[in-house]
């Protein structure tokens, strides 16, 4: 299977970590054959806000249709910029969506970002649906207008493509006490079933015409956060472990002997996956997921925002964040002088309420190595909130493994942001590819069983 870009049908392969925070995601063509699918589509790498705004007023400034390959040519101001209304029945409404940057700076009637303080699963909370068939819209209209230069439109004499079509075979993931209740049901939403497949359509009103977009999941596979992340480490082999023995030993762990080989030939791992909403413990035990060791801890680097913004209100220090999203953008960003002496005060109020979320993740590391610590051979921590605690997380970590289990148990191995962020969607996409030939060998197997009851129906005709 692969996209036929010219027809405006398009088949991919997703990896998309729909994180509390950002939405991190790796889209591609659905062949096997890797110049195929680089000729046929671009591989578009997903990184924007987890969040979306509801409007109920039209868009009066839309983009002229002549200007639709300038408007999708820089992919992450495209996908920040959607503009979406929707027809599924996993979006009940048919109101005006902006997703991403875009949501965080518009007027809007609401703005959804994931709820970290109830008890809802991400799996049943309508943000998830809005980003995963947003994004995948918005992915093959700019696919679309790439190969062709213009939107489909009725209006274009030399076409007959009026309207796109996505088959998809997706990768996503869930927190751990998730995943374990939530799996089946979160992936037969965006599917159906075999006897009735379902199609979502996306409206995207950017451009003065409208382009709808019909999508159908062939398989969508869901995975435990982190876990995923623990396959995409492994991917990256002797060059990533290498790294991660020298900056362990840096800080004085000296692991005599021990060598990058060593560590990929580990089978009893822990992993700390530290997220906006959530901190995720996925344990592999003789090499497989152990999901009765394994566990999520329902806080995560946002918690820590939230509690920062809280905090400065209560003592009565103006601010202006209206969210932890506004606060994680201003301690990301370069600093302007003029800005220096409030960066410096917001940083200090942000470090307070840190280092009490960075206690309480290593008390629930506790109770992991309560289970497992005697046999574990590697801990590894990565997520996109990992970053920002590095200097006392990695610390804290460490002495906890120390205090539970000795100085030569087990290596807390910190990876940088360079890969942190991105593991979950590098896991989440090889996952993706291996069910797409999956897919892909049953549906030819199907169709070459077919083959021969019709030959002899034709005999039989004869």
């Amino acid at each position: 299977m692969s996209s036929n870009p010219q027809a405006g049908i398009f088949e991919y392969t997703a990896g998309l970590d729909i994180g509390n925070g950002y939405v991190k995601g790796v889209i591609e063509d659905r062949s096997n054959d890797a110049k195929v699918r680089s000729n046929n589509v671009s591989v578009d790498v997903i990184d924007m806000p987890s969040v979306s705004a509801t409007l109920v007023r039209p868009n009066l400034v839309q983009t002229p249709d002549a200007e639709a390959s300038q408007a999708v040519a820089d992919s992450s101001a495209w996908f920040d910029s959607a503009d979406l209304v929707f027809s599924s029945n996993l979006v009940p409404d048919t109101y005006r969506r902006v997703i991403g940057r875009h949501a965080l700076a518009t007027k809007a009637s609401s703005v959804d970002t994931f709820d970290l303080i109830g008890n809802k699963s991400k799996a049943e909370q309508q943000l998830s649906k809005v980003l995963v068939l947003g994004i995948l819209a918005a992915k093959a209209l700019r696919d679309y207008v790439t190969a062709t230069g213009e939107l489909p439109s009725p209006n274009n004499a030399d076409s007959d493509v009026t309207a796109l079509t996505v088959r998809a075979v997706l990768g996503l993931a869930l927190p751990i006490n998730e995943f374990e209740v939530h799996r089946t049901s979160y992936a037969a939403s965006f599917v159906g079933t075999a006897a009735e497949p379902l199609v979502h359509q996306v409206r995207i009103n950017n451009f003065v015409t409208p382009v709808t977009v019909s999508i159908v999941f062939d398989n969508v596979l869901v995975v435990p956060e982190g876990a995923s992340a623990q396959y995409a480490i492994n991917y990256h082999g002797e060059p990533l472990m290498d790294r991660l023995l020298a900056d362990v030993r840096s800080r004085g762990l000296e692991l005599p002997g021990i060598e990058a080989k060593h560590l990929l030939a580990a089978t009893n791992t822990i992993g700390v996956d530290v997220g906006e909403g959530t901190v995720n413990f996925p344990v592999f035990t003789g090499g497989k997921f152990n999901p009765d060791a394994s566990r999520t801890f329902a806080a995560g680097y946002g918690t820590a925002l939230e509690n920062t913004i809280e905090g400065m209100t209560e003592k009565g220090q103006q601010h202006g964040f209206v969210s932890r999203k506004h606060l994680a953008d201003f301690l990301q960003a370069e600093v302007n002088p003029l800005k220096a002496s409030f960066h410096q005060r917001v940083v200090t109020e942000t470090e307070i309420a840190s280092d009490f979320f960075v206690g309480e993740v290593a008390q629930e590391l506790s109770k992991v190595l309560d289970l497992v610590g005697s046999v574990t051979e590697a801990i590894y921590v990565y997520g996109g909130g990992s970053g920002p605690l590095r200097e006392s997380l990695h610390k804290v970590l460490q002495d906890k493994v120390i205090e539970m289990n000795g100085e030569d148990a087990a290596p807390v191995l910190y990876l940088d942001s360079s890969y942190s962020r991105g593991l979950n969607r590098e896991g989440l996409i090889i996952a993706a590819r291996n069910r797409a030939e999956t897919v892909a060998a049953a549906a030819a197997a199907a169709a070459s069983s077919t083959k021969p009851s019709r030959q002899r129906e034709k005999v039989g005709a004869k």
